[in-house]
């Protein structure tokens, strides 16, 4: 079962580690920080390159899920009625405009009014496209897939991944400001991401048959890896509020949110793969026996 399923595990989690980076990168590094000067510091620069490496890690994966890769944009003919196709329009609109919104940042520095409009585009484009991604599965007959709980699963993945990796970026000559608001914003995603597991389970308890089956699923078959992922979210929490309480005024002391952040970053990747596992294990269609 997992087998077949990681192509889909690693284009998920790549795509929304790519758009969560550049999102965070535009808010935290490019807008409010860094707006004024003529020049980004070389290693900002790098976080949109990335997250464009990202987005075609996350290609590659899907590859392997087509069974006629060549044929994928003929799916744009079924824009109107297929999620499928909006998806790959919406994957392919957000690359244009990253892709452009970085090339202009290394050869055009100077033109910030162009540089903003792109980096606004691919941001909305990035937001569409988590939205579209989660509309595939929650418009299937799956009660574990259904619209809030399966969006609300993307974003957090969103947020949490691309967070970390700007943080990492961030530590050593980033904003005091900017390490401050992505250490709050991971923490505070974690923190409600561990809060909603028990709303979940409630309401797969409380539904159809095929939502019973799911949680009989999750914690009889799954149950290590359900419960080594909320080990791991509470370790990232754990590691998160450390580095909250290492961040200092003083660019000597943030040295002390290294490791914190090294250790949460590798938690929450893992946390990421383990809940995609999850969210493929617990796959049963309305009207399963």
């Amino acid at each position: 079962m997992i087998s077949k399923d990681i192509p889909l595990i690693g284009f998920t989690i790549f795509c929304q580690l790519s758009v969560g980076s550049l999102i965070l990168y535009s808010f935290i590094v490019f807008l409010p920080t860094f707006r004024n000067k003529t020049h980004l510091p070389s290693r900002f620069k790098t976080i949109p390159v990335l997250a464009i490496a990202f987005a075609v890690v996350s290609v590659i994966f899907s590859l392997f899920h087509l069974g006629r890769p060549f044929k994928a944009f003929s799916t744009f003919d079924n824009i109107s009625s297929s999620w499928l196709s909006r998806e790959i329009l919406m994957l392919t609109i957000y690359l244009l405009f990253s892709g452009l919104f970085t090339l202009l940042l290394f050869f055009r520095t100077k033109w910030k009014r162009i540089s903003l409009i792109l980096i606004n585009l691919a941001t909305i484009s990035g937001i569409l496209l988590i939205f579209t991604m989660s509309r595939i599965y929650s418009s299937l007959p799956i009660p574990a897939w259904q619209p809030i709980f399966t969006l609300l699963n993307f974003i957090a993945a969103s947020l949490t991944l691309g967070g970390a990796f700007v943080l990492l970026m961030h530590i050593q000559k980033g904003s005091l400001s900017g390490q401050q608001s992505l250490t709050w914003i991971l923490g505070l995603v974690i923190l409600l991401e561990i809060i909603f597991i028990p709303v979940f389970l409630s309401y797969l308890d409380h539904n159809s048959t095929a939502s019973q089956l799911s949680l009989k699923l999750l914690l009889q078959d799954l149950t290590l890896i359900f419960y080594l992922r909320l080990g791991f979210q509470i370790l990232s929490l754990g590691l998160i509020s450390l580095a909250i309480i290492g961040i200092r005024s003083k660019t000597a002391e943030y040295g002390k949110i290294f490791w914190p952040v090294i250790g949460a970053a590798c938690f929450i990747f893992l946390n990421e793969i383990l809940g995609r596992i999850l969210f493929y294990g617990i796959e049963v269609p309305f009207g399963s026996l």
